[in-house]
């Protein structure tokens, strides 16, 4: 299973969120959602978190870091 379409749903719901707050114009806030490049900068940041977060529980419970 890729992880693309989960991140270009949750672009969907992100860019609605911003564009109800007012922070994005319904424009940019479609653009976001619609990107190819935006969903995969946004799978490369979540697999970022991931392993930096896998490193500090490591960290926390002793593990190898």
């Amino acid at each position: 299973m890729t992880i693309l379409p989960l991140i270009r749903i949750l672009l969907r719901y992100g860019s609605g969120a911003l564009v109800s707050a007012g922070l994005l114009t319904p424009r940019l806030g479609g653009q976001l959602a619609a990107s190819d490049e935006a969903a995969m900068i946004a799978a490369g940041l979540l697999g970022v978190l991931a392993t930096e977060l896998g490193y500090l529980r490591a960290r926390r419970t002793g593990g190898a870091t």
